[in-house]
């Protein structure tokens, strides 16, 4: 029972003991935190952060006469009362951000102040570091856009901003900062956003019209052409354009020029570098058309070649003054047919000074060609056949004496008029004579441009009317030369 209460009281003791070494323990103690947790354990277990504390308690204890046993220190090991130098860390250096700029993505990323519509902004920025650039973007760097009017209002948080119409007219600002540095800083454009207008890309939509109209008749009209190459936000309205081009009047291609002017905001306007040298758009005058037909000719097979020198205008018109040849070669000789072929047309006009100007060049002319047919002749017929001659009486027929002979002047009466009647008849049906000059006449004007074939199908109507004539011709004869023959013989009865 003795040996619980001297050990309470030993443990008593050496609680008050390292409660008094703590103090005299402090400035040693912090030496050893700072440092002995970098230095390795020694040979019996303990932390060199604990020398300080053991060197007390030996002496604590020699006092009460205890024997310690302490390990024998190597030569190269530092003493207990040798403390190492605290080891000294640089302070850290942190980077501000001092500026920004904003160029343009597209061209030389020159930095831009005054921004128009169209562009696509990015945002650089600058430390002390060094430039951060916006494009491609940086996940440290942070950015605000907006308006200087409204700087509460954010139009945009990413490193790049594309201008829009719905800019036009605002002063566009951005403020850029980056996590791990300090500061902030702000731009702001020296304007508004403007509509960028530059006449060196302009490009007029083309206009042409026919040779020998007026410009204000070409499609479409050159003093009201859309423009294109505006920026899409741009009004032509808003715009004074003036556009003129090359002077000629002649078939062919001429370069057309613009100008421009408004005075509307926000705006900006570059004009022309040079008028010669830049071409804007083209207007074209383009050939008169025209259309020429030859003529058709038919006839009958006769053994002379079928030709017709002739051709009509039958689409398009001449300007005033213009006059138009024509070359027209065909030929059909044997039964069946061929074209009649128009070619080589020249258009010419008389000048101021008597001088001809050949003008076919500003003419577009398409040809159609005539036909010529030669037909097989109609048949032969034969002419109309005398009359039978007058039967005479048999031989035990009984003689009429003269006193009782048929009185002549009947006879003679009817026989002449039997002629007359066939005179008269074939006057009638015979053909009006057509001469060369006739024929060429009727084919002179498109009303008479198939009267020839017309002609030649009256002949053969006229030639089929002779023979029916004939034949008709033979029947009263016949007739005639019967009734004679009755009235003999009732005479003579």
């Amino acid at each position: 029972m003795k040996r619980p209460k001297q050990f309470l009281l030993a443990m008593t003791v050496l609680i008050v003991v390292v409660a008094c070494l703590l103090p005299l323990n402090a400035v040693a103690f912090d030496s050893g935190l700072t440092n002995g947790l970098n230095d390795r354990a020694d040979g019996k277990g303990r932390f060199s952060f604990f020398n300080p504390i053991s060197t007390h308690l030996s002496r604590f204890f020699e006092t009460f006469d205890f024997f310690i046993v302490r390990p024998a220190a190597a030569e190269d090991e530092p003493s207990v009362n040798d403390t190492p130098p605290p080891l000294h860390h640089p302070p850290v250096v942190q980077h501000q951000v001092t500026g920004a700029s904003i160029a343009a993505i597209a061209g030389d990323q020159a930095p831009v102040t005054e921004p128009v519509a169209g562009q696509i902004l990015v945002a650089h920025i600058e430390t002390t570091a060094g430039r951060v650039n916006g494009y491609p973007a940086n996940e440290d760097a942070l950015f605000q856009w907006f308006y200087a009017e409204d700087p509460a209002t954010i139009v945009g948080t990413e490193s790049t901003y594309a201008l829009t119409g719905d800019d036009v007219g605002q002063v566009l600002a951005v403020t850029v900062s980056m996590k791990d540095k300090t500061g902030s800083a702000t731009w702001t454009a020296s304007q508004a956003v403007q509509i960028l207008v530059d006449l060196n890309n302009l490009l007029i939509v083309d206009s042409a019209k026919i040779y020998g109209e007026d410009d204000a008749l070409a499609y479409p009209p050159l003093d009201r052409q859309l423009l294109a190459g505006w920026c899409l936000w741009a009004d032509p309205a808003d715009f004074d354009v003036e556009l003129w081009r090359q002077d000629g009047e002649e078939a062919g291609s001429y370069t057309v020029y613009a100008q421009a002017s408004s005075e509307a905001e926000n705006y900006r306007i570059i004009p022309l570098d040079s008028e010669e040298d830049t071409i804007i758009g083209s207007f074209e005058i383009l050939p008169r058309p025209l259309t020429v037909t030859a003529a058709n000719a038919s006839q009958a097979f006769n053994g002379v070649a079928l030709t017709r020198d002739l051709w009509f205008l039958t689409a398009g018109t001449l300007l005033d003054g213009h006059e138009l040849q024509v070359t027209v070669t065909g030929s059909q000789l044997a039964v069946g047919f061929s074209p009649n072929v128009p070619s080589a047309a020249t258009i010419t006009y008389v000048a101021a000074d008597d001088s001809e100007v050949d003008v076919t060049a500003n003419y577009d002319i398409s040809y159609v060609n005539g036909t010529l047919t030669v037909s097989t002749p109609p048949p032969q017929t034969a002419g109309p056949q005398a009359p039978p001659p007058p039967q005479q009486p048999a031989n035990n027929a009984p003689q009429r004496t003269d006193s009782n002979r048929p009185r002549p002047v009947a006879e003679t009466t009817e026989e002449e008029a039997e002629e007359e009647a066939e005179d008269d008849a074939e006057e009638e049906l015979s053909p009006t004579p057509r001469t060369a000059e006739a024929i060429e006449d009727a084919a002179l004007s498109p009303e008479g441009f198939d009267q020839l074939d017309l002609a030649e199908e009256d002949d053969d109507l006229m030639a089929t009317g002779l023979v029916i004539a004939a034949i008709c011709t033979v029947l009263a004869a016949a007739i005639g030369a019967a009734a004679i023959f009755y009235h003999k013989k009732k005479g003579l009865g």
